[in-house]
């Protein structure tokens, strides 16, 4: 399948998900590095400044550039930028300044024991192991099916807002995050009614008061 249509599948799939009270979290993958999901911006890169109003926390982990660290970090296919690595023991968390509309991150030499949560603000979590997001989950350094660029889309009624790696094994190396938040509401038109007419009212008591001090 092309990378466009792999793109078109997890569209689809993102407005069924979204569609559904009860759909949880719905994922897809492409080999290595791809561009983020139409409407994503990038928003952790480890290279320059998170987006505005996004952070990262972590603990038992650390930044990495450059060949491979035996037994520590591996840089994720073709990634010559910063990533990031979680130890044994160790997590990472995204926060994020919305809810989000949908996520997609660079994985690199999947393991087992790595491990996803997304959380949300009415108490939601659902959690991806690396088996469940991919099989092969063997830690290949090399292999397309263990160097993935993950897409995940979120039903709005699970307000997922944070997102944490976490790994009971040396280690689960990840960069290039991207998401998408929903766009703000559009007023109202009663809404708009008002703000017009607050507008007009403020710009009458300004004529009247420079009619009064003239």
């Amino acid at each position: 399948m092309s990378k466009m249509s792999k793109y078109a599948a997890f569209a689809v799939a993102m407005l069924a998900g979204l569609g559904s009270a009860n759909a949880g979290v719905i994922f897809t993958s492409v080999a290595f590095d791809a561009a983020p999901a139409p409407g994503e911006v990038m928003v952790v890169d480890f290279d320059h400044p998170n987006a505005a109003g996004y952070s990262m926390t972590w603990a038992n982990a650390g930044l990495y550039q450059g060949p491979l660290v035996p037994g520590i970090a591996a840089p994720p296919v073709g990634d010559n930028t910063k990533y990031l690595s979680v130890f044994t023991g160790g997590s990472a968390t995204l926060h994020t300044p919305a809810i989000l509309k949908s996520l997609s991150v660079y994985l690199g030499s999947i393991d087992s024991y790595n491990l996803i949560t997304f959380h949300g603000q009415n108490g939601f979590n659902q959690s991806f192991t690396g088996t469940q997001l991919n099989t092969p989950a063997n830690g290949d350094q090399f292999d397309a099916l263990t160097n993935r660029r993950f897409y995940f889309a979120f039903n709005l009624s699970d307000l997922v807002n944070q997102v944490t790696f976490s790994s009971s094994g040396n280690s689960f190396e990840f960069d290039n995050i991207a998401a998408n938040d929903p766009p703000a509401p559009v007023p109202e038109p009663i809404t708009l009614s008002l703000f017009a007419a607050g507008l007009a009212g403020a710009a009458a008591m300004r004529r009247r008061r420079k009619l009064a001090s003239a």
